[in-house]
């Protein structure tokens, strides 16, 4: 079997890039004789048409889009030998030019090949009539859509999206290898102040984002939290895109961390396996997203990255942390103020039998969720589309 997955990938700095180069590594790894080639693009440093391979999975990657661009897709696919399936991984911030791209879906499903798509977010029914109808547009082009969440599932369904057409495969966890370093050996090779070492971490990572994540009530929590327990608030992350809003986020919280002796700020994206590090390293993982009326739906890649490091994850009630509050209630915040974070960061430092009971549930979910079974899942999907 050949697939062509159509994707940003590594270098280029998103969790949309992160996922599908997870998930090609490990489908290459359980199915060795299937064949991967990647569309890729948004690397401002390449030229379209240049050649390289992913630094993680070693796949071979042709850079074919940017800014939105999508019109040299057709030239990258037709210089590849002809894929029995063509997965394009799809978000709205990738693919803005929705008309554009399901042409390009249209005449590769012409080619008899099969044209699978992931929506990694989902358009609410409030999000506007634009959006939906450019959703429904993308479905119409498609083979198979795959969605992460039975929220994002069901949304679709309600849209009038083909039960036929949907399936729902859950974000791949990969089951941080670092786990079990010792603490001390970890934070080493970090870019955190020794005295660091010896304090229970609290960490906030992931880009930089003022539309929907609010790092202040963590910040105030912990402060409040410090005064009682011997505690550092680690914030990795930069600002997305480098847009205005997050950029003056960012400086506040640079900011922050110069005047209070508590919060350590890691202002750059890490790679993968610094990133793992880190999480290893830490004690305790806090995911501060809010809610936007009419925001598309997601699945959190920061909440998947932090329950495979088998670490205490308070959430907030999110749509995208929707797996958090089914699984391990206990670890969701019901408000996401600062009086309900440092009662829930209490009963994690004081390492409560409940809260413990909640990390099994979602270590067992992480288990449930490894890269190596969602790879599996997808593969099982492309030989039912093939049958």
């Amino acid at each position: 079997m050949y697939v062509t997955f159509v994707s940003r990938m590594p270098p280029a700095a998103c969790g949309v890039a992160e996922y599908t180069s997870m998930l090609i590594e490990h489908l290459a790894k359980r199915r060795p004789n299937l064949r991967i080639t990647v569309l890729g693009g948004d690397v401002p440093e390449l030229d379209f048409g240049l050649r390289y391979r992913d630094p993680y999975s070693g796949v071979e990657v042709c850079h074919c889009f940017r800014s939105g661009d999508v019109s040299y897709l057709a030239k990258c696919l037709a210089e590849v030998e002809r894929p029995a399936i063509m997965h394009v991984q799809h978000e709205f911030g990738i693919f803005p030019n929705t008309k554009a791209l399901a042409s390009f879906m249209r005449q590769v499903r012409d080619l008899e090949i099969k044209v699978v798509l992931t929506l990694h977010t989902v358009v609410h029914a409030s999000g506007g009539d634009d959006l939906i109808e450019a959703q429904r547009l993308l479905v119409d082009s498609s083979t198979a859509v795959i969605v992460h969440s039975v929220l994002q599932e069901y949304e679709l369904l309600r849209q009038g999206a083909p039960e036929e057409k949907v399936y729902r495969i859950p974000h791949g966890t990969l089951l941080n290898p670092y786990i079990d370093t010792p603490k001390s050996k970890l934070l080493s090779t970090l870019p955190l102040p020794s005295s660091i070492d010896g304090k229970t971490i609290i960490t906030v990572f992931g880009f930089v984002r003022h539309q929907d994540k609010d790092y202040m009530p963590v910040i105030k929590a912990v402060e409040i939290l410090s005064t009682r327990y011997d505690v550092a608030l680690v914030i990795a992350g930069t600002a997305q895109n480098r847009e205005a809003k997050n950029m003056l986020l960012e400086h506040e919280i640079e900011r922050l961390a110069r005047e209070k002796g508590f919060i350590c700020f890691i202002k750059d994206y890490l790679d993968r396996y610094a990133l793992l590090r880190l999480l290893a390293a830490s004690d305790i993982i806090v995911v501060p997203a809010t809610e936007k009326q009419g925001y598309p739906i997601g699945v959190s890649g920061v909440l998947h990255l932090a329950i495979g490091s088998r670490k205490p994850v308070i959430c907030t009630r999110s749509h995208k942390l929707i797996e958090c509050n089914l699984i391990a209630p206990e670890l969701t915040l019901h408000r996401f103020t600062v009086e309900d974070l440092v009662k829930k960061l209490s009963e994690v430092l004081e390492n409560s039998e409940h809260i413990r009971a909640a990390v099994k549930k979602l270590w067992s979910y992480a288990q449930e969720t490894s890269w190596d079974i969602i790879a599996e899942k997808h593969y099982g999907l492309y030989r039912k589309l093939l049958a």
